[in-house]
């Protein structure tokens, strides 16, 4: 049973090293860019960031030495809200984009006085979840007493249930040095490990 709570286990950044996500490797077999490090970084529960670091594919095709000197690389975020649906459940709600430049031609890059990015519109529930191609079922299904062991402000509520976006994921397996997620569509499993922070540059 997941706890979202200040002293939870899931609240650290967690780096990707293995999946099964169909969309994941679509992304990895993109003619442009090369991924870098993907983490999911849950340290500022409920807020939870995706992030993706991303080089021009082209410096793989350079000498390893001649590619550091030029390199570009550019991190990309994803904030979501995080609610506990069940016991071992997760809602995402999507709320912003950002991509933040990180190095370019070798030098690093000044951190912006401002993000490069733009909030996420939020959909009606039905409109999410055709969109999303969720069964009505994971909506409000889930007895009262499975959520029980929430922190209370973590607890869903029925307005909740029908007004929060309907990706998810299912926590399989956690500890203090590993997790193991299933997504919802379009599917996969996730194995991360625990880091202590984002990789830099």
């Amino acid at each position: 049973m997941i706890f979202l709570t200040t002293d939870s286990p899931l609240r650290k950044c967690w780096r990707l090293v293995y999946t099964s996500a169909s969309d994941v490797s679509v992304l990895g077999a993109n003619p442009v860019f090369t991924l870098g490090g993907i983490y999911q970084d849950a340290r500022m529960l409920p807020t939870v960031i995706n992030v993706i670091d991303a080089r021009p594919k082209i410096l793989a095709l350079a000498p390893t030495q001649f590619a550091a000197s030029i390199d570009t690389l550019s991190r990309q975020k994803v904030f979501t809200t995080a609610k506990a649906r069940g016991p071992n459940r997760i809602g995402l709600a999507f709320d912003r984009v950002e991509i933040e430049p990180k190095t370019f031609f070798g030098r690093d890059l000044p951190r912006l006085p401002f993000a490069l990015g733009i909030d996420l519109p939020k959909f009606p529930a039905e409109a999410q979840k055709q969109l999303f191609d969720v069964a009505n079922s994971i909506f409000g299904q889930i007895a009262p007493d499975s959520f029980t062991s929430f922190d209370s402000d973590w607890t869903t509520t029925d307005e909740d249930s029908d007004s929060g976006n309907p990706a998810y994921f299912d926590v399989n397996y956690l500890d203090e040095d590993f997790l193991v997620i299933q997504q919802a569509s379009p599917g996969g499993v996730f194995a991360a490990v625990a880091v202590d922070q984002l990789s830099p540059p």
